[in-house]
């Protein structure tokens, strides 16, 4: 048994994200959705080594194969790296059960849409309709000045 982590820790004016495994965190900043971690599975492997294409990698039949993960038993180290925060940034922060079946273009259309709360609900709805085969977890929480 093993579980994945993505975590952001806000201060000084800085977010600190840490990631292992491939539960994802998602900036989206000046209207504009960019994805902050990096799977730490097999097929994120074979496209990074150019084996096959980011598209290719969602329908990978090895595609839930998680390299690094926290397994209570071994010490692993996650990915760490700290990012200037905006007032105004939006995150996501959400499981492979959401970002393997509800394309990068749609979680920026339902980011873009409505209060977090809304957009959880909206997201969740969408993977469910995909028939997504894992479980689906989502947060989303909006930077706000002070």
């Amino acid at each position: 048994m093993s579980t994945t982590l993505t975590a952001v820790l806000f201060g000084d004016g800085r977010f600190c994200l840490l990631n292992i495994g491939d539960s994802r965190t998602y900036l989206l900043r000046d209207d504009v959705l960019e994805q902050l971690t990096r799977d730490d599975s097999y097929v994120q492997l074979l496209v990074d080594q150019g084996h096959i294409t980011q598209e290719a990698a969602g329908s990978h039949p090895q595609r839930n194969l998680v390299l690094q993960a926290l397994t209570g038993e071994e010490v692993m180290e996650p990915a760490m790296t700290v990012h200037e925060a905006r007032a105004g940034d939006r995150f996501l922060l959400c499981s492979d059960g959401l970002s393997d079946v509800v394309p990068h273009a749609v979680l920026g259309d339902v980011l873009r849409a409505g209060a977090p709360q809304e957009c959880v609900d909206r997201l969740i709805e969408l993977a469910i309709d995909a028939g997504t085969r894992d479980n689906v977890t989502a947060i989303v929480a909006d930077l706000v000045a002070g």
